[in-house]
């Protein structure tokens, strides 16, 4: 009896333990733009990153918010397929209406289980 319980607790600690692994198998790599990278109004803000699951990806998203008060803000998703992935776009245009100053840049990454990941850069527009 000690012997299955001891076997048990050790089957759910090894399962627990492959489950929780998994999730540190998702990396984002964001390539541009670039900490402390400077936009003028009607700029478009080129945006590269890599990522790599273990599972299968379901969506980015990124947000662009001030770090004070301002208009413009962002918060857009896209989506994403794939275990290994380049992601390329020039989708994102500073506005006429954004103030200048301090903005931050993060991605977030979904996998199709819910894991996610997340990288930020700071950037200013003026």
């Amino acid at each position: 009896m000690k012997t299955t319980l001891a076997l048990t607790t050790l089957l759910m600690a090894a399962v627990g333990f492959s489950a929780c692994s998994e999730s540190h198998e998702l990396s984002v790599e964001l390539l541009a733009p670039t900490n402390g990278q400077a936009f003028s109004i009607g700029d478009d803000i080129h945006f590269d990153m890599h990522v790599h699951a273990g599972e299968e990806l379901s969506k980015y998203r990124i947000e662009i918010h001030p770090e004070g008060t301002s208009s413009w803000e962002v918060n857009q998703e896209w989506p994403l397929t794939g275990k290994d992935v380049d992601v390329h776009h020039h989708e994102i245009v500073v506005p006429a209406t954004a103030a200048a100053g301090d903005y931050h840049f993060e991605v977030m990454v979904f996998t199709q289980s819910g894991d996610s990941a997340r990288q930020h850069v700071d950037i200013m527009v003026n």
